[in-house]
Parts: structure tokens; sequence; C-alpha cells
């Protein structure tokens, strides 16, 4: 291990600028419990002896890593160190020499939460508190600059604490005068400092060094994280962004996911990413394994794999934006939306959900809070997505990039589906087809619209009623006359009414075997299942 040097507050924050990292937990030594008081007390008892009576006093070993660019990350010592320029702080704001000294009180600060870092910044531009006020909170508190949701931050609430004692001891001993140039100068209070000069360790040496922090949670670590990715792709809302997944998004997982609310909020930021990746065929082989679970993806490799990042974090933005206002629940839609975002917090969320969900963020990030056309684009995904068979990854890669090709038309979508020259891709080709019929028809006459959405709701069709539709060549209805379709509209009426009475809601309303008797009476209905045929197996298949 390195020697030491022996440094006082001023002296490192002038050498390096402090940045406390990531993986530390939060500032503790301001909270209100009778434990960490009497631990608060006690120690600036001995801080403020040293100050009045210039009796050295040395805080024992402050240790951490400096990386190249001379910022010195905390290992141990992280809690002194904050209480100590909570205290240079005070004093020099109380000579009022805080504003000559800006610069220098800026070189500390925090990267656990991006309200903990703002706060710091914030608190260096207070030059002009009222000092003779009891309640030095209060007053940081009612500054515009201080955001109200920086209440829910633990380490803002303790620096808070921690001042207002601060300031009740300045008023109790008899400081000297000029003392902020003393702890330039010549400080009484000092400690032991070593660089461990292993910047890559941190993890590591945090866990086996720090026997007093505690793990960070998954999320934890993702939050921290992804603050680094939004700085390392320079995304210009970073700021406001961390903001909302500290304070009004963290409020909507935990109204809706209290008991799994760190890993809801993970699995959910992972499925719009997911997505992204879906949208180029080069990520193939690593989105497989990640979807998986054999190996999650980190931000680092975001950077090297084909990913558009503006997107990704507009989806964030404006999919936890509607969550949180409830305009994206409250549309109407043939989808469950509330029920797609919940799973879509599960690692059990399917390739037809995450279709589902890429296509409903695909929409506000193209059309915003203009939900005029949602209704329609949510019954046509409900439609090809469900009756879409995913058994390999291509086939949901193939869908996403359909889905953005879709996506561009959604103003006129039945137009675009109706046009010959149209290339449908990405789902089922039958599917498609009928997609194709309806759209021609609803655009011959308005009225099929609500009968096909009648029938197309029906549980045990799901959209599927292409059957309904036999007795329509989709190349002979634009010939049609009004007299000639509505005889067509009688008789899919007439089938759709017929089809209920024999298929149940979730299963047959009629015997199983009368109703293999009645189809064998048309010729043979059997399906291929391997080398065999097989009956109508109640329960075992749909399309069987």
């Amino acid at each position: 291990m390195h020697d030491s040097k022996v440094y006082s507050f001023w002296e490192l924050i002038n050498h390096y600028k402090i940045t406390i990292p990531i993986i530390q937990r939060d500032y503790v030594q301001g909270r209100k419990n009778k434990d960490v008081e009497i631990v608060r007390h006690d120690f600036l008892r001995v801080l403020f002896n040293s100050l009045k009576t210039g009796e050295q006093v040395e805080l024992d070993f402050i240790y951490g890593t400096v990386d190249q660019a001379n910022h010195f990350a905390p290992l141990d010592g992280q809690q002194r160190l904050t209480t100590l320029f909570l205290l240079y702080w005070y004093i020099a704001l109380k000579e009022d020499k805080l504003d000559n000294n800006k610069e220098t009180f800026k070189k500390f600060t925090y990267e656990t939460r991006m309200s903990s870092k703002l706060f710091c910044q914030m608190l260096v531009s207070l030059t002009e508190l009222d000092l003779s006020e009891a309640c030095l909170s209060t007053q940081i508190q009612n500054e515009s600059s201080f955001y109200y949701e920086w209440v829910n931050d633990q380490t803002i609430l303790s620096m808070l604490e921690m001042i207002d004692t601060i300031h009740a001891y300045a008023k109790e001993y008899d400081l000297p005068n000029d003392l902020f140039e003393t702890l330039q100068s010549n400080a009484p209070i000092t400690f032991q400092f070593i660089d461990l000069d292993t910047f890559q360790l941190e993890d590591t040496l945090y866990i086996k060094m720090n026997a007093r922090g505690k793990p960070l949670t998954s999320f934890e670590n993702f939050k921290a994280r992804f603050q680094q990715y939004l700085e390392s792709v320079e995304y210009e809302n970073s700021v406001e962004l961390m903001h909302k997944m500290d304070t009004i998004w963290s409020d909507y997982f935990w109204k809706h996911k209290q008991q799994e609310y760190d890993e809801s909020f993970l699995q959910f930021f992972y499925a719009l990413m997911y997505n992204q990746l879906a949208r180029f065929q080069t990520n193939r082989g690593r989105l497989f394994q990640a979807i998986n679970q054999e190996n999650d993806i980190r931000f680092e490799e975001l950077q090297s794999l084909e990913f558009d990042h503006e997107a990704w974090l507009t989806d964030i933005n404006n999919a936890l934006d509607s969550l949180y206002s409830e305009t994206l629940t409250t549309q109407n839609s043939a989808i469950n939306i509330e029920s797609l975002i919940f799973e879509a917090m599960t690692s059990n969320i399917n390739y037809t959900d995450r279709v589902q969900l890429y296509a409903t963020i695909s929409y506000l990030r193209f059309y915003g809070n203009d939900f005029s056309s949602f209704e329609r684009w949510m019954r046509f995904i409900r439609n090809v997505s469900v009756n879409t068979i995913y058994n390999r990854i291509e086939d949901y890669i193939q869908s996403i990039q359909a889905l953005d090709v879709l996506i561009q038309h959604v103003r006129e979508l039945d137009k675009y589906l109706a046009n010959s020259n149209t290339k449908l891709t990405g789902f089922s080709g039958y599917q498609l087809k009928q997609e194709q019929k309806k759209a021609r028809l609803i655009l011959k006459d308005d009225a099929w619209g609500e009968k096909l959405a009648q029938a197309e709701d029906y549980p045990y069709f799901e959209g599927d009623i292409g059957f309904l539709l036999l007795h329509i060549k989709i190349n002979e209805i634009d010939q049609l006359t009004q007299e000639e379709l509505y005889k067509k509209q009688l008789k899919f009426q007439n089938y759709y009414e017929k089809a209920v009475a024999i298929f149940g809601a979730v299963k047959l309303n009629v015997p199983n075997d009368l109703l293999s008797r009645a189809l064998l009476t048309f010729g043979d209905y059997l399906l291929e299942s391997g080398q065999n045929r097989s009956f109508l197996i109640e329960g075992f298949d749909r399309d069987i």
C-alpha cells in the first residue's frame, strides 16, 4: 500500500476533484435517529473544539482511487469528507467568502444520484442565506432552485439536517474571526490520505475494504450505470430524465408494483432496450442470449452494437411520462394497455407482448399525445401479433422491423393496407391478407368497421375472422354495388351469429363428438399432426 500523506480538506479539494462514486451508499451522518444523532454530535463537538482552540485533530485514514483526470473517488471516508465539505461551506458562507471560492467548492460532488449531485451544485450558489434565522434547511428548501422531489433523496435530507446542526454549533461556540483563512492555510483538522492507485478495482476494493458499506441492488447499480451512459452518449435531456427517474417515474412504479418496485422498473427498461436492438438484424445473436437470460446486455456493449440511442431514450421518456399521467392507459384499445405494461415489467414477457409494446411506444414516438389514430392502430396490431406464431427470435425481429415501416402510415392505415402495391411482411401472411381485405371493406363502406370489430373482439377469435369473410373475394370488393355490399354484410352477420353459437368464449358450446360428426358430413376435415391425422381435440390447439 502507498505511503500516506497528511491533508486538510481544503488541501485535498484543491489537489483533486472529490467525487463520491456511484458504488457508495447514502450520506448518513445527518439522519434523524438516536444512534446517528449521538455520533453526529460527538463528531461535531470534536471539530468545533478544534476550530475554537486550534488544537490539532487527525481524522484517521481516508483512502480511495485517483483516475487520469485527477478525480479522487473515496472508498473509505465518504461520511467524514461530506461533513467537512458542509462545515467548510458553512464557514465560508458565514464569513462572506463563499462567492470567491465557489469554483473550489464545486470540485466536491456526488455521483450516487443525479439529485445529490445537483444539490451540491445548488448549495455552492447560495451566498445570501440569513444566518440570523434558526433553521437554514427551510430557507434552502424555499429556494427556487430546490426541487421539491429532492426530499425523497436520503443524502440530501441528511445534508440538510447536518447543516442545521452545524449552524446550531456555530452559535454555541465562540469561533475566532477569519476562520476560513485559517482553514485554507493552516487547518487544525487533518487526515491521513492514501491514493490506492487502482481505479479499475474500485468495485472490488469497496466490497473488501469498506465493511460499513452495503451492496447496492441491481436497480441501484443500473441507475448509476445508466447515468454514466447518458453522459457518454451526450444526451441533452439527461438531467431531466434522471430527475424524473428518481421522482415521478419512481412514484408510478411504487404505486403499481410496490412489492417488486426495483425489479419491475429494471425489466421495463430492458424491454424497451431489447425492442430497439431487435430493429437491427446484426444484433440477433446477442439479443437471443439476453432474452433467454443467458447474459444481460451492459451499457458498454450498446456502443458496439447497432443501436438507436436517441430513439431508446425518447421511448423511455414518452412511455413513462404517458404512464405517469395516465394518458396512455386510458385510451380505447383492442389491447389492454395496462396489462401489457405490467407484463413488460416482468422477466416473463413473451415475443407477442414485446411486439405489442413496441407498437404502442412507437406510436408515442411518432405521434406524441395525438391519439386520434391510436385505436385503429392497436386493433391492427392485436390482430396480426396474436395470430402470428413466434417460434424463433427471427420471427420477433421481422415483426419489429415491419412495425418501423407500418408506423409511418398510421394516419391512413386502411389506405396503406388496401393498396395492392403495398408489400406487407413481418407477420402471418394469412392474417396480413385478411387485414387487407378488411381495410378494403372499411374504405368501401364505413359500416363494415363496427361489424368487423365486433367479430374480432369475440374472445375465441382474437382478431382472426377470415373464415367469416370467405364469401367475399378481395379483388371484387371495389366493383360491388351498395346493394351487393349490404347483402354481404347480412351474410357476414349471419355467419358470425352461427359461429358464436358453436364457439364459446373459451370452449365449444356443443359436444365435441357432435361437431366432429357434423364436419365429417362435409368431408375429411382432419388436420395433419406429425405422421398422423388429428380429430378435433378441445383445449389442445385453437386451430385444431
